[in-house]
């Protein structure tokens, strides 16, 4: 990874968080390169030298996001659950946070630039703000910088197959089936939200955690 500049690491962090307030006061609708380089205090051009385009800034900006996801495990993970109960509590915490922010957890997750999430969250918590790491634990650490839904669930799937939850040679296509039906339900509420729908997130929430029983039923030895 580069090491960046004082100066990069100074006009990233001020981009990042004029975009992250936007997102916040407007929500993504509301977030362009004029409006992000004039609360930062720059012009339009400058955003380029530091940034690929608005969605990678838009990347960096919802990292932020992901802190009340970690506040929901950290509270309600516990020593005593098995895989099976961590893994369902961490897609719950998740989804928690996922279906009240739609547009911003898909983009982080299934958007453009998804794919440079890992690399994000490295110069994110490395170099641009690691004070944000202060008082988690080894473990949420390391959940917090996993860049992938398959990272994390590839952890979580050794566990669940070592414990007995998962046959070995359904793991995989137990992940990629999850994985997808994630991708569906976030994307579901996103355009739920966008539309103006009455969308009720506990519901959606009890919803997708059926599919996710269903799913590990058949996954069972």
């Amino acid at each position: 990874m580069e090491e960046l500049s004082v100066k990069k690491k100074r006009v990233m962090i001020l981009f990042i968080e004029a975009a992250e307030g936007l997102l916040r006061k407007e929500g993504p609708a509301g977030l362009s390169i004029r409006k992000v380089a004039a609360e930062a205090g720059y012009n339009s051009a400058t955003l380029y030298n530091y940034f690929q385009d608005l969605e990678h800034l838009t990347l960096f900006a919802s990292v932020r996001y992901l802190r009340e996801y970690v506040a929901l495990l950290e509270k309600n993970l516990t020593e005593d659950m098995d895989a099976f109960q961590r893994y369902r509590m961490i897609y719950r915490c998740f989804n928690s946070c996922a279906f009240r922010e739609p547009e911003i957890f898909h983009g982080m997750f299934f958007g453009r630039h998804s794919g440079l999430l890992g690399e994000v969250l490295q110069v994110y918590y490395e170099q641009l703000f690691p004070q944000e790491l202060d008082g988690l634990s080894s473990q949420m650490r390391q959940m917090l910088q996993l860049g992938t839904m398959y990272e994390r669930d590839s952890l979580m799937m050794k566990d669940l197959v070592a414990e007995g939850f998962v046959a070995p040679e359904k793991a995989e296509k137990t992940m990629e089936l999850m994985i997808a039906l994630h991708q569906h339900y976030i994307h579901e509420a996103m355009i739920r939200s966008a539309n103006g729908d009455d969308f009720d997130t506990a519901a959606h929430q009890e919803k997708f955690d059926a599919a996710f029983l269903y799913i590990m039923e058949a996954a069972k030895p």
